[in-house]
């Protein structure tokens, strides 16, 4: 961090987006400033339990990303355990 306490980018919330937001603006040298409340995000990313899955998204551009996101993401949670821990989904199909 810069000792005269300047940032080009302040990110409020460390949950996946505002992680995302911070890392790619530090990515892009951007002296960025990352702010959570308490002392691990507990809010939007754990009420929707951190997943990222792109099988849920209907084929196109959003699916794309989606699958670039979960690449950045794996990349992310080898530098950052435990914070982020990869998993997976399982899907069960119930018929009448």
């Amino acid at each position: 961090m810069k000792t005269d306490d300047r940032f080009d980018v302040v990110v409020i919330g460390a949950g996946v987006l505002g992680c995302f937001h911070a890392y790619f603006a530090c990515r892009r040298g951007l002296r960025t400033l990352l702010i959570e409340r308490g002392d691990t995000p507990n809010d939007a990313s754990v009420r929707n339990f951190g997943t990222i899955v792109p099988s849920a998204m209907t084929p196109g551009e959003w699916h794309r990303r989606g699958l670039e996101t979960v690449k950045i993401y794996r990349e992310l949670a080898e530098i950052l355990p435990p914070f982020l821990q990869p998993g997976g989904t399982q899907y069960l199909a119930l018929t009448p």
